[in-house]
């Protein structure tokens, strides 16, 4: 929001979708076109998931 008060206007949008930083540009510049770069694609064993041990699995069959 700052940026749109400060006059910044993107025709085009290019982002990664990966964290959700993209999630809200949408609602800041409407009319902007919005591109996103989907290149990663996670699998069940990988070590992007279950890097949180508060959130890991094993916690949560522990606690049920």
């Amino acid at each position: 929001m700052a940026l749109k008060k400060k006059g910044f206007s993107p025709d085009i949008i290019l982002a990664h979708h990966g964290w959700g930083e993209s999630l809200f540009f949408k609602d800041v510049w409407l009319e902007a076109r919005m591109d996103l770069y989907c290149e990663f694609f996670h699998q069940a064993d990988d070590n992007q998931i279950g890097f949180a041990p508060e959130f890991s699995r094993k916690n949560s069959e522990k606690d049920a």
